[in-house]
């Protein structure tokens, strides 16, 4: 330890410096307090920095493939060992010429047996992907990876209001999330919503996917989640909106506004049916909510889900019903 006065090197149990005399307990006591405001405030903006640390804000574990393996199942291994079983089969036909003795020569022997294992592969594929469908694994892995992502978010929010914790202690900040927006992409540069991939880049790109799925236990999953912050002032209501990849932790599409309540003209809430194939022949369906504020003429929508089966959104729709009195109250 050094003296904080005069950087002089201490001895462990010094009371005060031997260079210019400073006590060490008051000075020590000082840069500890300094030092646990310090703590506070990195660990508030943490999770906000360390997207900008971090190519595209993805995790330094990259993609979670049980998250994406959640969502899309074992399609890439099974194409691709229908290929590897295909194209040996084609060299087999060309070069893997039977000998006298051998039956094929060594190239032929080395081709089925890449179609062994291709087969192998194949068939353990078809059975992974009926068992992740079936029993749900995945799920836990989806639901930590958003509560991950309901925390970032959190955190981003806090670092985005940049105001005291006084200023929004009257009413607790509200937390709602669900279905989060498609990727924008541009296309000859008209944005385009992207609405398809190709291939093995559902699995291994880190770009944000659309994908949905409801397991048994009736609960939509989403690996494209939003999560929407709404903080109380005295004269301003704090929003903010953030869209992520929860296998990656991409954060893409984000907003933040301050809203004097005398601007806001209406406050509304919708209900959309959505449906969803549970088999075959069978269909099954469930509600997402939205909650739109128009301020000036211009909508903030939020999307939320009754049934997100995670901790610190649940009970929104009573939350932004007291929301709405809140706004009125303040409004007139």
């Amino acid at each position: 330890m050094n003296c904080p006065n005069c950087g002089k090197e201490l001895a462990p149990g010094d009371k005060f410096c031997v260079g210019c005399g400073a006590k060490i307990e008051s000075a020590v006591a000082s840069s500890n307090a300094t030092l646990g405001l310090d703590a506070v405030n990195a660990l508030a903006g943490s999770a906000f920095n360390s997207a900008k640390n971090t190519v595209m804000g993805t995790s330094s574990n990259g993609i979670n493939f049980m998250v994406r393996r959640y969502f899309f199942g074992f399609g890439d291994f099974m194409w691709l060992s229908v290929i590897v079983w295909t194209v040996c089969q084609v060299l087999k036909s060309i070069f893997g010429e039977p000998t006298r003795y051998a039956g094929q020569n060594g190239f032929g022997t080395f081709c089925g047996l890449l179609q062994v294992i291709a087969v192998i592969v194949f068939i353990a594929a078809i059975v992974l992907d009926i068992y992740f469908r079936v029993v749900g694994m995945g799920k836990t892995n989806v639901d930590e990876a958003t509560q991950n992502g309901i925390a970032t978010f959190k955190a981003r929010a806090q670092e985005k209001f940049n105001v005291e914790a006084e200023q929004i202690s009257e009413v607790e900040p509200i937390v709602v999330a669900g279905p989060g927006n498609s990727p924008i992409e541009l296309f000859a540069g008209i944005p385009v919503k992207r609405r398809w991939v190709v291939g093995l880049s559902k699995f291994y790109s880190k770009d944000p996917i659309e994908a949905f799925r409801v397991g048994i236990d009736k609960v939509p999953r989403y690996l494209l989640m939003q999560t929407t912050v709404y903080a109380f002032t005295d004269t301003q209501l704090l929003t903010y909106t953030g869209n992520m990849d929860v296998s990656t932790g991409v954060i893409y599409d984000e907003q933040f506004s301050e809203i004097f309540y005398k601007d806001v003209n209406s406050v509304t809430q919708r209900d959309v049916l959505k449906k969803y194939k549970a088999g075959l022949f069978k269909k099954e369906y469930y509600i997402t909510k939205y909650f739109n504020l128009d301020v000036c003429g211009i909508s903030k929508l939020a999307a939320f889900d009754s049934k997100f089966a995670i901790a610190g959104v649940t009970n929104a729709a009573n939350s932004l019903n007291g929301m709405e009195s809140y706004i009125r109250e303040k409004k007139f």
